[in-house]
């Protein structure tokens, strides 16, 4: 009798270690499919500093009615680099066009 206990205690020890490995395995693999798209995103943007600096002023851009400035110092920074990202860009992507103009037929 306690050789068939010890037998039935080491299956179902046996069972709850591979229920707790099952689970595990579910929730790498969660993560693993949420953080797929995240890194084809930054990759896209050419690194995550591209990426984080665009949803920033997405978020902070809106707000923006004036600046006056140096050019010089962080907040200066920030605009300084567009330059930057103008030049790496291919022809066409990233040009700006006036909302004043006028639309031509």
């Amino acid at each position: 009798v306690a050789r068939l206990r010890l037998q039935a205690a080491e299956k179902e020890g046996a069972a709850i270690v591979a229920r707790g490995e099952a689970e595990a395995k579910v929730i790498l693999f969660d993560y693993k499919a949420q953080a797929e798209p995240l890194a084809d995103a930054v990759s896209a943007f050419g690194g995550g500093m591209a990426y984080a600096q665009h949803f920033y002023l997405k978020k902070v851009a809106p707000s923006i009615q004036s600046i006056l400035t140096n050019s010089e110092g962080p907040f200066a920074d920030i605009f300084g680099s567009f330059g930057d990202m103008r030049q790496s860009t291919p022809a066409g992507v990233g040009e700006s066009v006036s909302v004043h103009e006028e639309a031509r037929p």
